[in-house]
């Protein structure tokens, strides 16, 4: 028998192994009556400071959440890149960025949709596949294209890694895009102007600010032999 109810039949002088009085039996069931109640009040306050509580927590989440979101958002639009966040059926999550012109699309209309649904089908292709390739290495992969956006035909270099955060069960992942364009002109210009210093017929000498040669050119070596 449990310890509570031993001390109120004792109190209401009543024993388990005999029948009781009328009043007593009376006066025992108004304790039991008021016992369920405390416990009814007591389980309703329980409930609604749970409730209260639960409902405290899910706006302090979601006010935590935002002001992440918010920083985030303000230290990648301080950069040139692009950021794409992707679960691994390539499916976007979110897109950031502070240059919207070097966009295939604009970031509302490629969030919440896969890549074939944007892109062209090679497009689309090369990016599931920088995706695919990602996930079964479990490290950073890149992916060097061409695209036309609303900037022109530009040249991106895109880093992908694995994220160790998961989506509805789906493992996801994060591309930086950074347009590559400019250097990449820069580097083939500097090849073409290599070329020509190299087999032009004039010796060509090079120094730096401390008349110290930098380069020299094939004719310059056949002037000075």
């Amino acid at each position: 028998m449990h310890p509570l109810l031993r001390r109120q039949l004792k109190k209401l002088g009543l024993t388990p192994e005999a029948p009781p009085a009328p009043d007593a039996w009376h006066a025992f069931c108004d304790r039991v009556d008021q016992a369920y109640r405390e416990a009814d009040q007591d389980r309703y306050l329980l409930e609604r400071s749970l409730r209260i509580s639960s409902g405290e927590m899910r706006e302090l989440y979601e006010r935590l959440k935002s002001s992440t979101q918010a920083r985030v958002r303000a230290i990648a639009r301080a950069v040139p890149d692009m950021l794409f966040f992707q679960d691994e059926e390539g499916l976007y999550l979110e897109v950031i960025t502070a240059r919207p012109e070097q966009l295939y699309a604009p970031a509302e209309a490629i969030i919440g949709k896969r890549p074939e649904e944007i892109f062209k089908p090679e497009d689309a292709e090369r990016f599931m596949n920088l995706l695919r390739a990602t996930l079964e290495s479990g490290e950073e992969q890149t992916l060097e294209y061409w695209l036309e956006v609303s900037g022109g035909r530009r040249q991106f270099e895109a880093r992908c890694v694995p994220v160790d955060y998961q989506v509805e069960g789906r493992r996801t992942l994060l591309t930086v895009v950074h347009d590559i364009t400019e250097r990449r002109q820069e580097e083939t210009w500097n090849r073409l102007v290599g070329r020509a210093v190299s087999s032009a017929q004039e010796g060509i000498l090079i120094l730096d600010e401390a008349r110290r040669i930098r380069f020299a050119n094939p004719a310059w070596h056949r002037l000075v032999a």
